[in-house]
């Protein structure tokens, strides 16, 4: 009887496994990733279609932010969300492609020429919540004692 048992949870937790969606979050971060008119687009969606993922498995996209793509991760209401830096803090939740897709960098645009850090004291910044260049310039700020009003 415990046999019987034992192979009917497995047998149920395989097919589950087998015919559950994968559901992968991307968000809006032209051109490695983005929502055109409702279908997923971008460099990183044309590689999980390059390595076979999206014929091998039932995908379901999530569009959304990327700091409630990473709750939703972090939850496990999704499967795993595209394009997210690697991080030490974050290598000890995810597992990460061992290959990196692209290298980048943040840049800060603005209007005026900046001479000094201190010119952005009190200026509004937009920001990506939870991306790690937000992450990243708030470290740079306080080690600045410079404090921008953050909108996004």
């Amino acid at each position: 009887m415990k046999r019987k048992l034992s192979f009917l949870f497995y047998f149920f937790l395989m097919s589950t496994l087998l015919f559950s969606a994968i559901k992968i979050g991307y968000y809006d971060n032209y051109p490695l990733t983005y929502d055109d008119n409702g279908k997923p687009n971008g460099l990183f969606i044309d590689v999980l279609k390059r390595a076979g993922i999206l014929r091998s498995f039932d995908v379901e996209f999530i569009f959304g932010e990327f700091a409630d793509l990473m709750q939703q991760l972090n939850k496990g209401y999704i499967d795993m969300v595209v394009c997210v830096a690697h991080t030490p803090e974050r290598e000890k939740l995810y597992s990460f492609n061992t290959e990196p897709v692209i290298i980048n960098w943040g840049v800060l645009v603005s209007f005026r020429t900046l001479e000094d850090i201190k010119a952005i004291d009190g200026k509004n910044i937009a920001v990506n919540r939870g991306d790690i260049y937000y992450q990243k310039f708030l470290e740079i700020a306080q080690s600045f004692d410079v404090k921008p009003n953050y909108v996004g």
